[in-house]
Protein backbone atom coordinates (compact mmCIF):
# COMPACT_ATOMS: atom_id res chain seq x y z
CA UNK A 1 0.00 0.00 0.00
CA UNK A 2 1.37 3.39 -0.93
CA UNK A 3 2.25 5.54 2.08
CA UNK A 4 -0.19 8.27 0.99
CA UNK A 5 -3.05 5.74 0.81
CA UNK A 6 -2.10 4.30 4.20
CA UNK A 7 -1.93 7.78 5.72
CA UNK A 8 -5.40 8.60 4.33
CA UNK A 9 -6.81 5.34 5.73
CA UNK A 10 -5.24 5.99 9.14
CA UNK A 11 -6.67 9.53 9.18
CA UNK A 12 -10.12 8.20 8.24
CA UNK A 13 -9.97 5.60 10.99
CA UNK A 14 -9.06 8.27 13.57
CA UNK A 15 -12.06 10.35 12.46
CA UNK A 16 -14.26 7.26 12.57
CA UNK A 17 -13.14 6.48 16.12
CA UNK A 18 -14.06 10.02 17.17
CA UNK A 19 -17.47 9.92 15.44
CA UNK A 20 -18.55 6.31 14.74
CA UNK A 21 -21.97 7.29 13.38
CA UNK A 22 -20.51 10.02 11.16
CA UNK A 23 -18.42 10.16 7.97
CA UNK A 24 -21.36 8.99 5.91
CA UNK A 25 -21.42 5.58 7.61
CA UNK A 26 -24.54 3.48 7.21
CA UNK A 27 -26.19 0.65 9.06
CA UNK A 28 -25.00 -2.70 7.70
CA UNK A 29 -27.61 -4.18 5.33
CA UNK A 30 -29.29 -7.27 6.74
CA UNK A 31 -28.95 -6.14 10.35
CA UNK A 32 -32.07 -4.01 10.87
CA UNK A 33 -32.24 -4.87 14.56
CA UNK A 34 -29.38 -2.54 15.47
CA UNK A 35 -27.86 0.72 14.27
CA UNK A 36 -24.55 -0.30 15.88
CA UNK A 37 -23.31 -2.52 13.02
CA UNK A 38 -21.92 0.07 10.59
CA UNK A 39 -20.15 0.26 7.25
CA UNK A 40 -18.28 3.19 5.72
CA UNK A 41 -16.39 3.57 2.46
CA UNK A 42 -13.16 5.48 2.07
CA UNK A 43 -11.56 6.06 -1.35
CA UNK A 44 -9.43 2.91 -1.08
CA UNK A 45 -11.15 0.91 1.67
CA UNK A 46 -14.44 -0.40 3.00
CA UNK A 47 -14.70 -0.68 6.78
CA UNK A 48 -17.28 -2.82 8.60
CA UNK A 49 -17.47 -2.17 12.35
CA UNK A 50 -19.52 -2.50 15.48
CA UNK A 51 -20.09 0.42 17.84
CA UNK A 52 -20.02 -0.37 21.54
CA UNK A 53 -20.45 2.22 24.27
CA UNK A 54 -16.91 1.73 25.58
CA UNK A 55 -14.90 0.42 22.62
CA UNK A 56 -14.93 0.69 18.83
CA UNK A 57 -14.22 -2.72 17.33
CA UNK A 58 -13.18 -2.94 13.68
CA UNK A 59 -14.41 -6.29 12.38
CA UNK A 60 -13.03 -6.18 8.85
CA UNK A 61 -11.14 -3.74 6.73
CA UNK A 62 -11.07 -4.46 3.01
CA UNK A 63 -8.51 -2.51 1.06
CA UNK A 64 -8.15 -2.47 -2.71
CA UNK A 65 -4.47 -2.47 -3.64
CA UNK A 66 -3.60 -1.40 -7.16
CA UNK A 67 -0.12 -1.72 -8.58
Amino acid sequence: MKPSVRDALDAGMRCLAASPYGLGSKQVPGRPQTKDWRVVSFPDAIVLYWVHNTVLTIITTTVGIVH
